[in-house]
Parts: C-alpha cells; structure tokens; sequence
C-alpha cells in the first residue's frame, strides 16, 4: 500500500509523568519493547513502507533508537519541530516530504486492529478531502464527540464534556485519518494549529467533505496510566493480537524471553510476561497480569501482583507490590509494601520497611 504514512509522536506525554520526564512516549515499553514498534508493526501488516514520525519533546532519542534499531519492514524518516507546533502545525511541517494525492495520518499512541484498507476505500468511495476513524465508547468525555450527518459526513465536534451530556451519540475521533495532500496549503505556516479542535471543525464550517468511519475492533488510545494498564493486560487476555517478545508456554500461560532464572518453589499465576535475564527466587509469587523487564531480580518470598516492571528493577526479600508501575531502575528494599496505585520514576529507591499508601 503506497502511502506515505505520518505518525504524530511529538506530544510530551504529560498524562504519563514522571515516566516521560526520562523516556519519550513512543519508546515506553509495552510488553518490554517500545510501543512504537506495535505502531509500525500494524502498519507493515498493510504494506505500508514509508513512515514519517513528527519530533519534540525528547525526539533525539527517538532518532537514536531508530539509529541503533532499524526497523526492518519500514522506512522511518523523521520531521524535528523546534518548537511544539501542534498536531496539525507537525502535519504542516512534513509537507516537503509528501507526494501523491493523499496521505494517512495516525496519532502514535494508538493501539488497534481496524484495517486501514476500509479507511482508504471508504475515503475514495464518498469523493471525501478527509475520512477520519471512529469509535464508539462508552464515555467519550476524555476525547470529545463527533457527530455524523447523512452518509457519514461529519456534521460537528464537540470536545466540552458539559455539551455532550445530552447528547445520545459516543462516537470519537480514533485518531487515524486519511487526508487529500492539498489541504495541507490551508495549514498556517509557523503557528501552533491542532487538527482536531481547530483544523477539522475549520474544514467543517467552509464545507469542505469531512466523512467519519465507524468501526467495532480493538482500540485504546495508550495516553494514560489506567490505559497503559489495560494494553498489558488486554494483550496477556489475547484481546488484541501482536508481536510479543519471547516464548510462551501454553501449559503455564506466561511469556519468557531467553536466559530467565526461575527458582523452585516460586509461584507464576498466568497470565504473565518475564523478561530476559530475569531473576526469581524462592518463594517468591507473581500473580496474574505481571509484567517484568529485562535485566529484574526478584529476591526470596518477595510478592508482585498485577503490576508493571521496567527493566532493571530490584524488588528485595519480603517485599509486596500490588498493581503498581516500577520504571526502570527502581529499588525496593526489603520488607517494604506498595500498595495499589503507586507510579515509581525510574531511579526511584523505597527504603527498607516503606509502606506506600494506595493512590486509587
């Protein structure tokens, strides 16, 4: 599928401090590999090859990445912002880079199933200038409404919570559009524009063919800790299907990467994901929905429940976590108990003993 493909991962990722003060969005791990790479690997499945990331916030790193880890099956160029400029003012930004009569724009945060093929037909079949996907949820107050018209036009968004209360519609913007190229002329140069509560309702009023197309697979927009959660357990329940790093025996329900230690005596509740070089002592338990990084030791009758660890993370002797987040590095000491809810920076060291209160 020859399309250019632009992906907005410029964002600072705000809702996903402090993990993000260390690490850009689109290189967190999910499943211990970057979420970009799921990005890119939907892509590819459509014979998409050619992909370009709009960069701020922390976006040297990301071209590092891709330096160091070529990405195999597309082609990754890159648009550098030197200052944020919105997610229609990147857009503008990449118009060097385009050619043809459409391209497909795609916030980087998303994690989906819907076939982009279907957007691609249904954009051509209605004579659209831009066909955006939609989904239906049940609280679209963290997204705003889009209201459809006859044969799927887009009539109006409406992004304040308080006027969608009565309104009966929970169809959203999926972030994943395909647009005609020759908009991008009505996108000021220069100035800080958002597609979807500026650009978008502009093209609306001068009545320019925006159509919407509602789909029913998977999809979470992966812009928040609760929804960073949920993508881990989404794919240990097999909601969604991608590339998970490892092996995974059927039999026990957990996926291991290579070189992983596991005592005798220490309890695997599936399903649950171990990273590479990872340690696990003596009775120790790892209840259902854990995910664990590369490079972690978890040391005697130590206890981890439904939680996230990054890479590198020591958990010490007697020590409890329960659905929390560890970032990379963190030191527990033994003894201590983190409850529900805790968000730990990477670095982070809880004293032998702490007991850190849930956040829910």
């Amino acid at each position: 599928m020859m399309l250019l493909t632009v992906l907005l991962t410029g964002g600072v990722g705000s809702r996903l401090r402090p993990l993000t003060y260390q690490m850009p969005k689109p290189l967190l791990p999910l499943m211990n590999r970057p979420f970009i790479l799921y990005v890119l690997e939907y892509l590819a499945r459509y014979k998409i090859t050619d992909v370009v990331l709009t960069l701020s916030h922390k976006g040297e790193e990301i071209m590092e990445y891709f330096q160091m880890n070529p990405f195999p099956a597309v082609t990754v160029r890159f648009s550098m912002e030197k200052v944020p400029m919105g997610t229609a003012g990147a857009l503008k930004n990449v118009e060097p880079y385009v050619e043809g009569e459409s391209i497909l724009v795609m916030n980087g945060d998303i994690l989906t199933d819907f076939p982009i093929h279907s957007l691609i037909e249904a954009h051509k079949k209605k004579g659209a200038k831009v066909t955006i996907a939609l989904k239906e949820v049940e609280d679209p107050s963290a997204f705003g409404l889009v209201i459809l018209g006859k044969g799927d036009r887009i009539k109006k968004f409406v992004e304040k919570p308080a006027e969608f209360e009565w309104i009966e519609d929970r169809t959203i913007n999926a972030g994943i559009y395909v647009m005609d190229v020759d908009l991008l002329e009505k996108i000021p140069a220069g100035q800080e524009v958002s597609l979807e509560r500026a650009f978008f309702p502009m093209l609306i009023a001068d009545d320019v063919p925006v159509y919407g197309k509602v789909f029913d697979g998977y999809w979470l927009d992966v812009g928040t800790f609760s929804s960073y959660f949920k993508a881990h357990q989404d794919i240990l329940a097999g909601k969604i299907r991608v590339s998970v790093p490892g092996k995974f025996k059927k039999s026990e329900g957990v996926w291991v990467q290579e070189h992983v230690k596991i005592a005798e005596g220490a309890e695997i509740k599936p399903p649950v994901f171990i990273g590479e070089n990872t340690v696990i002592g003596e009775g120790v338990v790892i209840s259902e929905y854990t995910v664990i990084g590369s490079r972690c030791t978890i040391q005697k009758d130590a206890r981890v429940e439904s939680s996230i660890l990054h890479e590198e993370v020591l958990v010490g002797e007697n020590a409890r976590i329960r659905e929390s987040l560890l970032g990379k590095g963190v030191i527990i000491e033994p003894g201590v108990y983190i409850r529900s809810g805790n968000i730990l920076g990477s670095g982070s060291v809880i004293t032998q003993g702490s007991i850190l209160p849930s956040s829910f």
